[in-house]
């Protein structure tokens, strides 16, 4: 599949508000779910639907008291931070930063971030893994999963990444896998001209560039 035409175009657009803020912080969402949300739902291109659990159920240590009190990484809840709500309201063409409702689930090492638009939700997930190797497995086999293709050339912003045609993205750095969901999305919620893939890819460009500062 032929990447998006103004995937670039929408790089500066979702990371512009990084420059006037001053770049990225650490700090994530004021709370955190220690377990999955109950909407925590993906659509799967085949219309199957998996639980945060069951995408996270490669890799995913068992259930023991090394996982008891685990919590996220500040690379993962950097997705629900500010600046990366800043993203949204930009990609989406919202009134103001919408604010994210995130949970965690240390068993399979998954934070999940749901920013609400008017119509649906944007739903980002980091793998939170720091083994490469183990990463990299993760990253491959949701990409087979959700049936999409790698993102070659600048756009790739000089990492692993793939997308699909139903607005799902995903990049790979030091062994985390950021998963961009904008398969749920309505066209209500897409400016004119855009679609899906385009938008998911912008927020995710956003991350990638606070990830790489």
């Amino acid at each position: 599949m032929r990447a998006p035409r103004s995937l670039l175009g929408l790089v500066a657009l979702a990371t512009a508000g990084l420059i006037v803020l001053g770049g990225c912080g650490s700090s994530g969402p004021s709370s955190v779910s220690s377990s999955p949300h109950p909407s925590g739902m993906h659509t799967m291109p085949d219309g199957t639907v998996m639980s945060d659990e069951q995408m996270g159920a490669t890799d995913a240590p068992s259930a023991s008291a090394s996982t008891t009190g685990v919590q996220p990484s500040a690379v993962a809840t950097m997705v629900c931070g500010d600046e990366i709500a800043d993203a949204v309201e930009r990609t989406y063409g919202l009134p103001s930063p919408p604010t994210g409702s995130s949970s965690w689930s240390p068993k399979t090492r998954l934070f999940v971030c749901r920013y609400p638009l008017a119509h649906s939700v944007l739903t980002l997930t980091v793998k939170d893994i720091d083994n490469r190797a183990r990463g990299r497995n993760y990253f491959d086999e949701l990409r087979h999963r959700l049936s999409a293709t790698p993102i070659r050339g600048l756009e790739n912003l000089g990492f692993p990444a793939f997308q699909n045609e139903q607005g799902q993205i995903g990049f790979l750095k030091d062994g985390k896998t950021l998963y961009v969901d904008g398969s749920g999305v309505t066209m209500a919620d897409i400016p004119s001209g855009s679609n899906r893939t385009e938008t998911a890819y912008g927020v995710a460009a956003a991350v990638i560039a606070c990830w790489k500062e």
